[in-house]
């Protein structure tokens, strides 16, 4: 039927049909075409395990002065009066080694940061570390503190006199000898 033959109102409704109808058919089309000719999304890859890298392991400092100086055993804070190298923890535990290290002229006078005060008598050393902890130490008897096992300290009397001196740890083995 041509158009000339519809009413004014059927006209309206033709319009209002291709109005809303001609858009909606369009974009149906259009949403097809991306469909079909879009790229395809590739499925989703199974989970891989991270690479494994084979690292080597070093041992710690202090590790590697203990394996240097050991066996080791605990001691009470207040009973390493041998000429054992002791380690001094900063819990307060003492370990003893089966090791000493005899003073020579290579030792230097030293003032760790570790001592905060310290007494003597005439046989021992009292020595109190910024820890708070309190050891006691006979005079030459050789001592590493846990937080810096690069040195070696010891405590030297001379009549009345003390003083506290150092060594590397690497000098101490070169030095040590077992007991």
């Amino acid at each position: 039927m041509p158009l000339r033959n519809l009413s004014r109102q059927q006209k309206r409704r033709l319009l209002l049909l291709w109005g809303i109808g001609g858009p909606l058919v369009l974009l149906l089309a259009v949403g097809i075409i991306y469909f079909l000719w879009s790229p395809t999304v590739p499925a989703p890859k199974e989970a891989q395990q991270p690479p494994i890298v084979e690292q080597e392991l070093h041992p710690t400092d202090l590790q590697q002065m203990q394996g240097w100086f050991g066996p080791w055993e605990m001691a009470a804070p207040n009973s390493t009066g041998s000429p054992a190298l002791v380690l001094l923890r900063e819990n307060g535990s003492v370990e003893v080694s089966s090791w000493t290290v005899p003073v020579d002229e290579q030792w230097h006078e030293s003032k760790p940061f570790e001592v905060q005060a310290q007494t003597a008598d005439e046989q021992q050393v009292k020595m109190r570390t910024n820890s708070g902890q309190i050891y006691t130490l006979s005079y030459d008897q050789p001592f590493v503190f846990a937080s810096r096992p690069g040195q070696v300290y010891v405590y030297t009397k001379t009549g009345m006199e003390y003083e506290l001196r150092t060594i590397t740890t690497e000098q101490a083995r070169q030095l040590g000898r077992h007991i």
